[in-house]
């Protein structure tokens, strides 16, 4: 038996024969090229059934997928027109190239440019890319539209990684879990395993997910990130129990019933939103409000930072479609090894210690000032929540917030209308400021914990990293003290703290949170049925119990086996 770990992106257990996807990549055949006129409408010909291929692609994936399939195809169909890229093949034809090697030529040259850059976000470009290139040629050399997932159904799929277009066609052909050697949380391929419900766990390692042979039993536990190959007779029945386990908790998820405890304790469980289309989704599974509205994503890509009419917009967008209540605006969190409208660094050895979240924004201090009052305008009229990311001192603390006066003291100089009830918060990331808690629990609201951040500063690891991911163990005891200190320093000063990350929306996780005072979740929308159906399992005193055993233990493999042990006992699962 062979035990692989990654990063599990989807709740659930799937064990069944691996099958492995390779994709096969187009060959351009040796030819004489035939007339420049000739070549330049097969070149236009070849453009217009890959479109065709994207539509029917889309309508098809839209049915299941809803607006993932919006999302997720929009980069493909915006490059089949992409002027650079298009008027670079056909200068190559005007010079007596073949439309196919003009087309691969011309592709190459814009991958050249991106492949280099290690960010998670370009990585779903390049596969765009890739996908858009090898579709432009099959149509060339008129060979059939690609259908990768046939049989797929009742096995565990296996691949180095999925681009867009491929992870949509999981829809037509679910298999009953993924692994991926390759990936991030917030890849097209893992949105999509999401919506569609896959136990899947991504950033196995190449050489790990290698060591798969095809059909061979596979066990994919998408709650914990590991995966199992060859399962002695033991492991398999254990799974089987736990997989009884989660189906019989499934009518416990019932999105319309309140978040609280067994024992009548209400905890705050709301949505955590990369996006406004992403309300809808939250909504439907029971979010009780927005705690944290990320705004990365209008800054994310672009050349110039958003305008402050665009961010309007866009925040009045969600603002327009949640209930009435206080909605928190995370201010940028990102850092320059993004690819982000700011001057880019000569060399980034260690992103997660470099210019993000408020530094970055204390950086650039006219964006910073246009993005909060681009917040308050789009809140005019209701209650405001404003969030700091990755403020360590008090001295950017104040700085945040007298940025924040300056900003609304621009708008009533020049009487545009914006928000009144404003609270302010900070989003707790680093075991500096979880220390340092007490110079600043006085200045602000709220506060939110980011659990994955805090575990990676806490153990020095980047969870994206493929060597070290394994070490990135949100329930290391040493983690568990430090969230203890924040949630008691907090409560200390009368207030309350809520967990965010993807880590918290994992059931031990947030079984062992709860016992330690957190007062809330704040989650992205497919983490959050689940636990608002572990929480009308648990009760304040056994959970608090469970909290102590954990941080009494030496390290997080003793923590994951008596939180594993604790669930099953009440009829949930790890």
């Amino acid at each position: 038996m062979t035990v692989l770990r990654g990063t599990g992106i989807t709740r659930g257990i799937a064990i069944g024969p691996a099958l492995w996807y390779r994709p096969a990549e187009v060959a351009v055949p040796p030819g004489k090229p035939g007339r420049i006129a000739q070549e330049l409408e097969r070149l236009e010909s070849a453009l217009e059934r890959a479109r065709q291929e994207v539509e029917a692609l889309h309508a098809a994936a839209h049915r299941v997928l809803r607006r993932e399939a919006d999302r997720l195809l929009e980069a493909q169909s915006l490059l089949l027109g992409d002027p650079g890229l298009v008027d670079r093949a056909r200068a190559l034809i005007r010079t007596g190239m073949r439309a196919e090697a003009a087309w691969q030529e011309a592709v190459s040259a814009y991958l050249s440019i991106f492949t280099p850059i290690q960010d998670e976000d370009l990585e779903a470009r390049v596969a765009d890319l890739r996908e858009v290139g090898q579709r432009v040629l099959a149509a060339l050399l008129q060979l059939p539209s690609p259908m990768p997932f046939a049989g797929a159904r009742g096995t565990i799929l296996i691949a180095s990684m999925l681009g867009p277009a491929e992870a949509l066609q999981l829809a037509a052909q679910p298999p009953l879990g993924l692994c991926l050697a390759r990936g991030v949380p917030t890849s097209p391929v893992a949105a999509v395993a999401r919506r569609l419900g896959l136990p899947a766990v991504i950033a196995l390692g190449e050489s790990a997910l290698e060591a798969i042979p095809n059909g061979a039993t596979v066990v994919v536990d998408g709650s914990t990130g590991s995966v199992e190959v060859h399962p002695d007779d033991e492991t398999l029945a254990r799974y089987k129990r736990r997989q009884e386990v989660l189906r019989a908790a499934q009518p416990s998820y019932d999105a319309s019933l309140p978040a609280q405890t067994a024992d009548g304790w209400r905890v705050d469980v709301r949505a955590a939103l990369d996006r406004p289309d992403e309300w809808l989704a939250a909504f439907s599974r029971g979010a009780e409000g927005v705690g944290l509205a990320h705004t990365d994503f209008l800054f994310r890509g672009r050349r110039t930072p958003p305008s402050e009419e665009e961010q309007v917009d866009a925040y009045r967008e969600l603002l327009e479609q949640v209930p009435p209540g206080r909605v928190g605006f995370c201010t940028l969190s990102a850092g320059l090894e993004e690819p982000l409208p700011f001057p880019a660094e000569p060399e980034i050895r260690n992103p997660l210690l470099g210019l993000r979240g408020i530094r970055l924004s204390l950086a650039y201090l006219s964006a910073f000032r246009e993005q909060l009052r681009a917040i308050l305008r789009a809140a005019a009229g209701r209650p405001l929540l404003v969030v700091f990311p990755m403020v360590e001192t008090f001295a950017e603390l104040r700085a945040g917030l007298e940025w924040l006066k300056r900003a609304r003291q621009d708008l009533e100089k020049t009487g545009v209308p914006h928000a009144q009830d404003i609270r302010t918060g900070l989003l707790l990331q680093t075991p500096l400021v979880v220390l340092n808690l007490a110079a600043m629990a006085d200045e602000v609201d709220a506060f939110f914990l980011d659990m994955d951040r805090l575990t990676e500063y806490v153990l020095a690891c980047d969870r994206h990293n493929l060597r070290v991911a394994h070490l990135f163990r949100p329930l290391h005891p040493t983690v568990l003290r430090l969230v203890a200190e924040a949630i008691g320093g907090v409560h200390r000063v009368g207030k309350r703290l809520e967990v965010c990350g993807e880590s918290a929306g994992h059931a031990a996780v947030a079984a062992i949170l709860l016992g330690l005072g957190a007062d809330g979740f704040c989650l992205s929308p497919e983490r959050i049925p689940e636990i608002k159906g572990l929480l009308r399992r648990l009760t304040i005193p056994e959970s608090q119990r469970l909290a102590e055993r954990a941080m009494q233990q030496p390290g997080a493999p003793e923590v994951e086996a008596i939180a594993e042990e604790f669930l099953q006992g009440i009829g949930a699962a790890a």
